[in-house]
């Protein structure tokens, strides 16, 4: 009994250690995915990656059919990072801020 009520309290109490906005970090090759008004609908699995302007983008797997291969982080509506068992949110305006100036226009590179 005592085990079921420590695991109920862990699993309501999870997502209030979930990381604030400000401090939401994405590493280089962070596995991501997408959702943008950009592209077609639907979550669209990438990669983190800074361009050579500085921006971070996340490089899809493969273009969309728009003919984009990759996005700033100020041209996605949703963004979630893998957890070792979950996809967690991450918030977009915390991370956007920290990018430099040039990267806050909703940005995307064309598949040539």
């Amino acid at each position: 009994m005592r085990v079921s009520a420590l695991l109920l309290s862990a699993a309501i109490w999870m997502p209030a250690l979930a990381v604030p906005a400000s401090e939401a970090r994405l590493t280089e090759g962070a596995i991501v995915r997408i959702q943008s008004a950009q592209i077609e609908a639907g979550w669209h699995a990438g990669t983190i990656r800074t361009a050579a302007s500085g921006c971070r983008m996340v490089y899809l797997g493969s273009p969309t059919a728009p003919g984009y291969e990759s996005l700033t982080l100020a041209a996605l509506a949703r963004l979630q990072s893998t957890q070792p068992v979950r996809w967690t949110e991450v918030e977009l305006p915390g991370l956007v801020a920290q990018e430099p100036r040039a990267c806050h226009e909703e940005l995307a590179d064309l598949a040539h």
